[in-house]
């Protein structure tokens, strides 16, 4: 792999899960921006919003292959849990409880060995012709 970045677990479950599971830097953020920089350091170019979909459908094979358990049984087994975990939030929820549910969760996966913390990701050469709408 050349040029090769480390990125946590909830960057690169993000991308194979579809799962936005990345972690709130303040009280407006979403947690997308470390999407946008897993899949830029892939692809090697900067994608926007509007082609994250794109770039994850790029760059979701090559994160399964190099790292299988990803797309183990036991993993989406636990992927359910999680979904049946926030489906009892409503929508009023305070977001800082969900995201410590996450965190939770995504050390969970790490403490029962199913994943690990954080994964030496490479850039995978393929481009996208991204435009600005």
């Amino acid at each position: 792999m050349d040029n090769v970045r480390k990125f946590p677990l909830c960057t690169v479950l993000t991308v194979t899960t579809g799962r936005l599971l990345t972690k709130r830097k303040s009280t407006n953020d979403n947690g997308i921006s470390d999407l946008h920089e897993i899949l830029e350091h892939m692809i090697g170019e900067t994608p926007f919003t509007h082609t994250l979909g794109s770039f994850a459908d790029k760059c979701k094979p090559w994160l399964l292959f190099w790292f299988p358990e990803l797309d183990s049984n036991e993993l989406w087994s636990e992927v359910e849990k999680l979904s049946w975990l926030l489906s009892g939030f409503s929508k009023n929820t305070n977001k800082y409880v969900k995201d410590a549910v996450v965190v939770k969760w995504l050390n969970s996966l790490v403490a029962k060995g199913i994943c690990s913390e954080k994964y030496d990701i490479g850039q995978i050469g393929e481009h996208i012709e991204s435009k600005n709408p």
